[in-house]
Formats: C-alpha cells, sequence, structure tokens
C-alpha cells in the first residue's frame, strides 16, 4: 500500500559530519571531508494490512530526486536494516531551496513523507518555513576557513581611540555565503589584534546571519534568491587605544557537528586564518586631549611682581570624546600634530585672586601662548606649547588655570565666571596650580609716611611710619627692607 509508507530518522554510522534528513539538509558532495551526505532519512513500505512490509521492493520501482538546476540530482536508494524499509540520501553542494519528488511505483508520495518528518520532530508549524511540503531547503555547511574572507571597511588613516570595523565574508567549502551563523560558546570564528609588548584586542563580533537568532531577526527565513545574498556575513570592531602597528588575525574553528561542550569543542578544527588575514593596521597617536595634558615649569610656582614667568607646556593625553596628545595614556609620543589641528588650536592662562589683596581679581593671558616649531616639523625639536604671564598688580594668591583647547572645543568667555573646583573642558592636568605673585622691591616713588614726625626735642628720638611699596604701588608687607631706608634732616 503506497500510500501508508512513512518517513523514518537515520543516522549515518561513523560518520563526523552533521547530516541532514527531510527536513532540511546541509550542503555537502560525495567527495566532502568529513564524509557524508547532504542528509539521509528512511521510508518504511507497508501492506494493505498496515503491516511493514516482510520483504524489500526492486530499489528500481523507487524514484527521489532533488530537483537542482540545470541538471536534476537523483538520491540514492538503498536497502534498510530490516525488510521494507529503504534509506534515502542525497548530496547538494549548493544550497538553496529545491522542488524535491519521491515516487514509489510512480506515486509521488514526497508531501506526505514531509508531512511525516516535520510532525516527527515537532516542527509542523514551521513547514512553510522549512519551503513547504514540496521543497527541502539545504543550508549552507559550516564555514571554511579557505572560503571566509576578512577585509576592512575604511582605509583611512587610523589613530588612538579610532574604532575600526572588518567585514567577515563567511562561505561554507562549497562557497554557499553563510546566513546560517552558530551562536555557540565556543564558537569558531575569532578576531584580534596583536601588537608587540601589548596585550591583544579581542574584537566585538555582531553576526548578520539571521539564524539561529529570532529574536534579533524576527524576520528571518531562507533567502528567496540566495545569489542576491550579502556576502558580508558578520563585522567585527575593534577600537585601539594604543598607537603601533597592529596585525588583525581572523581564524576559524571548523566545527563538524551542532552543539557545544566537550564532544563538539573536540570535533572542531584547529584555529585556521582565513583569507585576507592577517591585515596590518599602523595606529598613529592620537589628538590633543587637555585633561591628560601636563605643565611644567617655574611659572607654575609664580613669582614677583612685574617679572615675566614663562611654563613650558609638554602634551600628554588619553583617549577622549576630543583627542589631542603628545604623550597618550599609554604613553605613546606626539611627534607632531597635523597642521589642520594645530592652526584650530587655542589656548589661555586664567588668574583668578583667591583671596585678601587680590579679592575677585581675574587676568586673562591668550596671546603668549604658542606650540613650538616641534609640533608641525619633527625635525625641529619636540612638540610643546609655551606659556608667559606677568601680573604687576595687585600681588597675592592667585589660582592659575592653563588651558589648551583642541579643534572645535572654543575657550571660555572672557566674562565668564571661574567656579571653584569646576574645571572647564580645556583646563589641563591638575590646573589650576596655586600660585604667589609676591611684591618687587620697595620703590621709594610710591612708598608714602603714613604719619609725621611733629615737632622734635634736641637730644630724643622723633619717630613716624612710612608704608613700603614697590614700583607697582602693591603694599609691601613681608620680607623688610630696613638696610635700603634712610632718613635724614637738613
Amino acid at each position: 500500500s503506497i500510500e501508508k509508507t512513512t518517513y523514518g530518522a537515520y543516522t549515518v554510522p561513523l560518520s563526523t559530519r552533521i547530516i541532514g534528513d527531510l527536513v532540511s539538509g546541509f550542503a555537502s558532495s560525495g567527495t566532502a571531508v568529513p564524509s557524508g551526505p547532504s542528509g539521509a532519512f528512511t521510508i518504511n513500505t507497508f501492506d494493505t494490512d498496515g503491516v511493514q512490509m516482510g520483504t524489500w521492493l526492486s530499489a528500481a520501482l523507487i524514484s527521489a530526486t532533488v530537483q537542482t538546476s540545470p541538471v536534476t540530482t537523483p538520491m540514492s536508494v538503498t536497502q534498510g536494516s530490516v525488510p521494507g524499509q529503504f534509506v534515502l540520501s542525497y548530496n547538494v553542494p549548493t544550497a538553496g531551496t529545491y522542488p524535491i519528488s519521491i515516487t514509489v511505483q510512480g506515486v509521488d508520495i514526497s508531501a506526505s513523507l514531509r508531512d511525516g518528518a516535520f510532525k516527527a520532530k515537532g516542527l509542523s508549524s514551521m513547514v512553510a518555513a522549512y519551503g513547504g511540503l514540496g521543497s527541502i531547503i539545504v543550508r549552507p555547511y559550516f564555514s571554511a576557513a579557505a572560503r571566509t574572507l576578512i577585509s576592512r571597511q575604511s582605509t583611512g588613516e587610523v589613530r588612538v581611540g579610532d574604532q575600526i570595523t572588518f567585514n567577515i565574508a563567511a562561505s561554507d567549502a562549497f562557497g554557499n555565503i553563510q546566513y546560517y551563523a552558530s551562536v555557540y560558546t565556543d564558537d569558531l570564528l575569532v578576531v584580534s589584534a596583536s601588537t608587540p609588548g601589548r596585550a591583544a584586542i579581542e574584537a566585538t563580533i555582531s553576526t548578520l546571519a539571521c539564524y539561529p537568532n529570532p529574536a534579533q531577526h524576527p524576520n528571518c527565513s531562507t533567502p528567496a534568491n540566495y545569489a542576491a545574498v550579502s556576502p558580508v556575513t558578520s563585522v567585527a570592531k575593534v577600537r585601539f587605544l594604543n598607537s603601533g602597528t597592529y596585525q588583525v588575525t581572523a581564524t576559524i574553528r571548523q566545527r563538524t557537528v551542532l552543539g557545544s561542550g566537550t564532544d563538539a569543542d573536540a570535533l572542531a578544527g584547529p584555529a585556521t586564518q582565513v583569507l585576507g588575514s592577517p591585515i596590518e593596521i599602523v595606529v598613529k597617536t592620537g589628538s590633543v586631549d587637555a585633561a591628560s595634558s601636563q605643565a611644567v615649569g617655574a611659572g607654575l610656582r609664580g613669582g614677583s611682581a612685574g617679572e615675566t614667568r614663562q611654563i613650558l607646556f609638554n602634551l600628554f593625553g588619553e583617549t577622549r570624546q576630543i583627542l589631542v596628545n603628545l604623550f597618550d595614556a599609554g604613553g605613546n609620543r606626539i611627534v607632531t600634530v597635523p597642521p589642520a589641528e594645530l592652526t584650530e588650536m587655542t589656548c589661555e592662562l586664567r588668574l583668578v585672586g583667591s583671596g585678601g589683596e587680590t579679592g575677585s581679581t581675574v587676568i586673562t593671558v591668550r596671546d603668549t601662548c604658542a606650540p613650538s616649531r616641534g609640533c608641525s616639523d619633527e625635525t625641529a625639536g619636540e612638540c610643546f606649547y609655551t606659556y608667559s604671564y606677568q601680573v604687576t598688580k595687585p600681588a597675592g594668591a592667585y589660582d592659575l588655570y592653563v588651558r589648551l583647547c583642541p579643534p572645535g572645543t572654543p575657550l571660555p568667555a572672557l566674562g565668564d565666571p571661574v567656579v571653584a573646583g569646576v574645571r572647564h573642558v580645556c583646563d589641563v592636568e591638575r590646573s589650576p596650580y596655586a600660585v604667589t605673585i609676591t611684591t618687587d622691591k620697595a620703590a621709594a616713588l610710591y612708598s608714602v609716611p603714613l604719619t609725621s614726625p611733629g615737632i622734635a626735642t634736641a637730644g630724643e628720638k622723633s619717630s613716624f611710619v612710612v608704608s613700603l611699596r614697590d614700583k607697582y604701588d602693591n603694599k609691601i608687607v613681608t620680607g623688610g627692607e630696613s638696610g635700603a631706608i634712610g632718613a635724614y634732616t637738613r
């Protein structure tokens, strides 16, 4: 009774290759390594009373094909382990959805067998997604290193802090684009960047393949036009935090079974570099970051009124939203600053009185800071900024704010208030600095008596008080200059 013929599962003996069945298959060929067909299953024949046949029909009476193009692919039909049972297997190297035909004595039973296969696996609701009752899906096999390519999306200059994206075009050994992707924890694709003396950077990999990620790809389905599938199956992103010459490698451990754990891991192949790997990436130092730049010099310790104080400003930095450094956080030396950035950088010194004689005094200096020649020409020496300032009056305690703004970041307005403890984005490391401007030496022109000596009596001492001031009219309150003061009568 042909209509009573049923589907049955089949396990290919001694195979290290994942094998499909009548629900779906995996790309394969007669010479595939590891060996095994795309899919295999059994059919069981019964007599009119519903009893399994005690003998085998002639295999010639069973015809089964996968209707590939341009030539139809016949299924292999052999006798099974018990009378009345037959083993059908097929090899299809090109992934896609194909109509199938299974006939017994000229009667097509493809739909009923497919329906039985889905019911046996609890997948009755997935018939449409798997090609319907009249067709079968052949998936790509696991990705092969020899048919997988890594490439870089962009070719521009790479600087510290940049994130670079790499395309992964994964295919199986037969050249089928990998629109299925494994999500197992011990999976096969690893992308990393390494340079001598630093820890390797593991890339963040995002799969563009939808299966088996229905939550991430709710509309996942077998491509209607497999030839139109994008060859980019995943992207790997690497953020470089240090300068140097990096080798970006992509390796695959080719799987042969589904699942994860000891058995699956043992059957995965050794890590093998894919095509295009390694890719050399030269990472240059980043742009200036004020908060990581360091100022040194005697000017940070203040000075005396009227004295010009200079600050030598060496640039350091780390990866931030705005980057502009000569030394980044990893110790990478910035030899030069790109001309376009250098011309857009701004700087200032702002001295804010911190009490006493200085009161609420604010002194802003913007025309004395400039880069050294080495910032634009590495043969001219090191790159650094110089700042200078001169305070004449009032002498006293100040908070000295040293600022360097990268391109696109403006200096604070001249009238903007400075709030203690609140840093501006252009403040360098450890800014503000506490400095003291001391008075200059006493100047007679500005020193005045506070009291008059009055009428003196011969032979007796007489006294009066003089307020000593320097030539900038700063009151001298400490230090004393008694040796420089003389009084006489005439």
